[in-house]
Parts: C-alpha cells; structure tokens; sequence
C-alpha cells in the first residue's frame, strides 16, 4: 500500500447528536485500523514521555454532511476509485 496517495474522509450526519457522532467517528477509526492493519502505525512519545500507541500514518478528517446527499458523495468515490475502502 502506498501511504503517501491513500487519502480517507469520514462523512457523519451532522444532524446527528454530539455525542453519537463522536461515537461513529470513534467506531469508524477502530473499523478502519482492523480492516487495515497495516496503516496503524508505530507508538510514539511525547515530549512529557507519555507513550501512545499506534498513530494513523496518515490524516482522516471527519466531515459533517447531510443525509440526503450521502448517495451523491458515494456515487462520487465509487467513480474516481473504483473501489470503497470498507468494502474491499
């Protein structure tokens, strides 16, 4: 897998409340690091010495959006990749 060109957005329904939507990010990013092990990265430190384990090698970015047009914006990655990163 190159890294460098993976790219990864999380669409949530921002009519959602505050607190599922933080839930499906959550369970989304736990989703993503099972079916992809291989972009959870090393351990780090931070400068207080606290370790952390498995950074993401790569940004994901949660965006709210509406319903109604969640079909156009699968349609939309369906046609410029081919492929949905859950279902492959």
């Amino acid at each position: 897998m190159d890294l460098q060109n993976e790219k990864c957005v999380l669409v949530i329904d921002e009519d959602l409340p505050l607190g599922i939507i933080a839930n499906t990010a959550t369970i989304m990013g736990i989703t993503l690091g099972k079916k992809m092990p291989e972009v959870v990265g090393a351990n780090v430190t931070d400068k207080t010495g606290k370790e952390h384990l498995g950074i993401i090698e790569f940004p994901v970015p949660i965006l709210k959006g509406k319903l109604q047009y969640w079909g156009q914006i699968l349609q939309l990655v369906v046609t410029i990749r081919k492929s949905w990163i859950l279902g492959s």
